[in-house]
């Protein structure tokens, strides 16, 4: 069974560098801190995570279904 990851969400959003960090865009981007720069409301982030991460949020691509059905259905 495949197990859903970020890289396959919706709302996964990839940096420019393949494999790497992407956002996630499930919530709105909340306050943070940003390499060394303290707390400010007027700095806004959306959560950093990695292409194999997971959450209880996950909401496949309309394409994620169709490539892992034609996958399994290749491997049996």
């Amino acid at each position: 069974m495949v197990k859903p990851r970020c890289r396959d969400c919706k709302y996964f959003e990839p940096d420019d560098m393949k494999d790497q960090l992407g956002t996630c865009h499930r919530h709105a981007p909340v306050p943070g801190i940003h390499e060394g720069q303290s707390l400010s409301p007027k700095r806004f982030y959306w959560p950093s995570v990695w292409p194999n991460d997971w959450c209880g949020h996950f909401e496949a691509h309309s394409s994620y279904q169709t490539s892992h059905v034609c996958h399994h259905k290749a491997a049996s």
